[in-house]
């Protein structure tokens, strides 16, 4: 199960009431062993990247971290972390943090670091959020204008967000 597919999982259930909570939930449970840590990650296609005007500093939170050249654990470790490494984020890809790594781009997996996504607040009056990312998908829910989210992803115009206990995808366009 994917980082996200667990995330809709807990919150769902109502057993995580943000963000941070499921990351810390997370880390404790699959780096909460010594060893090499991201070989649980489920492959998955890439779905969402969201780039940074500015990088963002996270820190690796497990023993070894693997840093990998794609977002995946099929990709060639290229390297690895330890505990406490303080590494910049340049873009997030579904589960998996981009940064620079020996001077090119490589990936690790954000489970087991300290990385927060980045938050936006709603500019529009009410801003619907829908089941996929379109306006051709269902409308599950709104959010009223001053609205803080946290951004899980971005891609073409539209932004996971997690907020309270929901997921979905709202339009980037009404977010500051």
């Amino acid at each position: 199960m994917s980082f996200l597919d667990q995330l809709v999982s807990k919150v769902s259930d109502g057993n995580i009431s943000s963000f941070s909570e499921l990351a810390a939930k997370g880390r404790e449970n699959a780096a909460g062993t010594s060893g090499v840590s991201e070989d649980s990650a489920d492959d998955a296609d890439v779905d969402f990247f969201m780039a940074f005007d500015e990088p963002k500093l996270a820190h690796v939170t497990c023993d070894v971290l693997n840093v990998r050249e794609g977002p995946s654990k099929e990709n060639v470790r290229i390297g690895q972390l330890k505990r406490g490494a303080e590494i910049q984020v340049t873009a997030c890809c579904d589960e998996w943090l981009q940064i620079k790594f020996n001077d090119q781009d490589a990936f690790v997996f954000a489970m087991y670091t300290d990385y927060e996504a980045p938050e936006y607040k709603v500019t529009a009056s009410v801003l619907n959020i829908r089941k996929g990312p379109g306006t051709d998908t269902d409308k599950i829910g709104s959010l009223p204008q001053g609205t803080v989210v946290r951004a899980l992803a971005e891609n073409k115009g539209w932004v996971k967000i997690l907020n309270g206990k929901q997921i979905g995808y709202v339009s980037r366009d009404y977010l500051a």
